[in-house]
């Protein structure tokens, strides 16, 4: 009698629990006809219907925005010539999206003229390099600048005749070239340099990944002068001290700079103003700020040289 009893309560168990699950499935809402996804036929009709089926994306205001500024041409330098007849600039090179392609190109427009500007390169017609920083030569006639048509990432120095012709390099350096500088008597291009650099020089820069043993090595960027005539390069500046920027006296006998001791990216902040003798590359210290400083500037005549210092709290 009792494993009877027990053989019918083990039944109505089972049985209540199939009714529980079927009552459960039928309670669930079933997909609207337009919600159910067809997977049948090829690849490419699953993957069409289902393109579909896809929302579209709402379109914002600010999405307008952002396009359009992607479409503008984005310059990286512009620089009028001193008799102000021509105009230099830098655009650097995009790809249809907008995105930012590595390259820059320099051209140069006569504005005297309604020619079409000039494209200034050290490659080859139509290939794509990093090339700029431009300066004009006092009397307007050369134009030096950087490019690194011969190796990727590793800039050389070139000078270029806005007449036409191919640039003729200057520099075969190892390391990282920045700002050159024509002198007042276009003999020779000052430029700032830091041999062996790993990476582009600056407080703002990415610092290079440090691997295996772990040390404090930094490099120095120095001013350096090079002949125009030969490409001779020579340091000027002392090995230990890291110059920021520069200018040339209007005579050529002294260049004023902005510089610090030691490693570069930690003393920018606490840079002094001081003369350098580019014969000798004596420096003499100036000034010396309760604040940054930057932008050397001399006056004409060379008596007095100024600096940009930012304002006071």
């Amino acid at each position: 009698m009792t494993s009877r009893f027990r053989t019918i309560a083990s039944l109505a168990v089972s049985l209540a629990v199939m009714a529980g699950v079927r009552v459960r499935s039928q309670d669930q809402p079933k997909p609207e006809p337009s919600q159910r996804r067809e997977t049948t036929g090829t690849k490419k009709d699953v993957e069409k219907r289902l393109k579909a089926e896809e929302k579209p994306q709402t379109v914002t205001p600010l999405d307008g925005i952002v396009r359009t500024l992607n479409q503008a041409q984005p310059f990286q330098q512009a620089a009028v010539s001193p008799d102000g007849t021509k105009v230099a600039w830098v655009e650097i090179l995009t790809g249809k999206d907008g995105a930012r392609g590595g390259g820059s190109a320099i051209y140069v427009k006569n504005l005297k003229t309604s020619n079409p500007p000039q494209r200034i390169t050290a490659g080859v017609a139509g290939s794509v390099h990093a090339e700029g920083n431009v300066a004009w030569s006092l009397d307007s006639r050369q134009i030096a600048f950087l490019s690194d048509a011969i190796k990727k990432d590793q800039l050389q120095l070139y000078v270029a005749s806005v007449r036409g012709g191919a640039p003729r390099k200057l520099t075969e350096v190892t390391g990282f070239l920045d700002t050159p500088g024509w002198s007042p008597d276009g003999k020779t291009l000052a430029v700032l340099f830091t041999q062996n650099a790993t990476r582009a020089s600056g407080p703002l820069q990415a610092e290079t990944p440090e691997t295996g043993e772990i040390k404090d090595v930094f490099f120095e960027q120095r001013l350096a002068l090079v002949n125009v005539a030969t490409g001779g390069l020579r340091q000027i500046s002392p090995a230990d001290t890291y110059i920021y920027e520069y200018d040339w006296s209007p005579d050529g006998t002294q260049l004023a700079v902005t510089a610090a001791p030691g490693n570069g990216d930690s003393n920018w902040y606490v840079a002094e103003l001081y003369t350098l003798d580019p014969a000798t590359g004596l420096m003499k210290a100036i000034y010396k700020p309760s604040l940054q400083i930057a932008r050397p500037a001399w006056s004409k005549p060379r008596r007095r040289c100024t600096t940009t210092c930012p304002p006071r709290a």
